[in-house]
């Protein structure tokens, strides 16, 4: 089934469990005007509009009355060549962060809320990537007690044209929307944990592995760094893209072997490293069709922890599942419009907590689900 209701691309697609029998998971859709929608799954076949908001808007016209600077006031405002692609959200406690503004700082705060808090000046420049995680705040944080899902430390990454990564921790446990009527305390901060200087050119992205232990940043320097997360945070390893192409995007598979995988538009190549160092694969997609199709979307996947594959979505509408690491084709099948025939463009996968629903975002705003089968 196919849903609609956006104007712009999908951007960013967010899957999350609910303790609801009746829905088995929730969605939540980025969009490229900057809405958030979440939606709702019934029996893994049947998806309801739970929701609407709109976090792109809200940082620039709906900032704090106090906390800003004038001079600060005066330029906060959205490049909006990132505005969408710079967020990221914290379902279970219907929080996020958010990058993209031109003096280099971020906005947090709640999804269903109208008020944001502010972070200025964090980079010397646009953030242009950011990730978080709930998970990893704790072993940085030093707080071994018990975890939840209404209330964590909050580890964030960012990213700018800098060529900086830094990483912040909150100051406190993050509570959920529902137990601060989704207002920001005032003694919710993110402080500085560590300034890395990973690249020489603009970042691309930033990526927070929890099986690892591990952040992963790209760059248009054709690198990419592995961080070990646990206090004192080191490099642990680097891996470079032939030509040093630009990195659009990269994936961590953590089942055996271990690997690591980054995709470069620019050089239209894909590349999969052990963790250890040697690379055990590279897929040219100049070696797939004519012209040379971009891919468009990456997402590692497993299956009852044992297999790991990588889902691929192609720019001529070909969506693929190749087994890693060695890249081979288990399916692939080719998505169009039913009304023009022309390739659909996944913008954005995810897959439900469960491992039998993916999600697949387009770039007219729709998105549709393929339930897994033995077919």
């Amino acid at each position: 089934n196919t849903y609609h209701g956006h104007d712009g691309p999908v951007h960013q697609l967010l899957t999350t469990r609910t303790s609801s029998t009746a829905f088995p998971f929730g969605i939540w859709v980025l969009r490229g005007d900057g809405s958030l929608v979440e939606y709702e799954a019934k029996k893994l076949y049947e998806v309801s509009v739970s929701d609407s908001r709109c976090i792109a808007s809200r940082a620039s016209n709906q900032l704090p009355a106090s906390g800003l600077s004038s001079s600060t006031r005066e330029i906060w405002h959205i490049d909006r060549s990132v505005q969408c692609t710079v967020i990221a959200i914290c379902p279970q406690l219907s929080f996020f962060v958010r990058g993209g503004h031109w003096d280099g700082g971020f906005t947090y705060g709640y999804t269903d809320a109208e008020g944001a808090a502010v972070a200025e000046r964090a980079h010397e420049s646009t953030i242009v990537a950011i990730a978080l995680s709930t998970t990893l705040a704790p072993i940085v944080a030093g707080d071994s007690s018990t975890q939840s899902t209404t209330t964590s430390f909050i580890l964030v990454a960012t990213a700018g044209r800098d060529c900086l990564v830094k990483l912040w921790l909150s100051s406190t446990r993050v509570k959920s929307s529902a137990d601060v009527d989704g207002v920001v305390p005032p003694d919710l901060t993110f402080g500085l944990v560590v300034q890395l200087a990973a690249h020489v050119s603009p970042v691309t992205r930033v990526l927070f592995d929890e099986s690892f232990q591990v952040l992963v940043t790209a760059g248009e320097d054709g690198l990419v760094n592995m961080f070990r997360v646990r206090p004192p945070v080191k490099s642990v390893r680097t891996f470079f893209v032939s030509g040093a192409a630009a990195v659009t995007d990269v994936q961590v598979a953590s089942r055996a072997p271990a690997s690591l995988v980054a995709y470069s538009d620019d050089a239209r190549l894909l590349c999969v490293w052990s963790v250890n160092g040697p690379m055990l694969a590279s897929l040219s997609t100049a070696s797939l069709a004519t012209p040379a199709p971009s891919l468009t979307a990456l997402l590692s996947v497993t299956e009852l922890d044992a297999f790991e594959g990588l889902v691929i979505a192609r720019s001529d509408g070909l969506i693929e599942l190749r087994m890693m690491p060695y890249l081979q084709v288990v399916w692939s099948q080719r998505y169009e419009d039913p009304d023009t025939t022309a390739a659909l463009r996944v913008t954005a996968v995810a897959v439900e907590p469960g491992g039998r629903v993916g999600v697949f975002g387009l770039e007219d705003g729709s998105f549709f689900c393929l339930v897994a089968g033995q077919s």
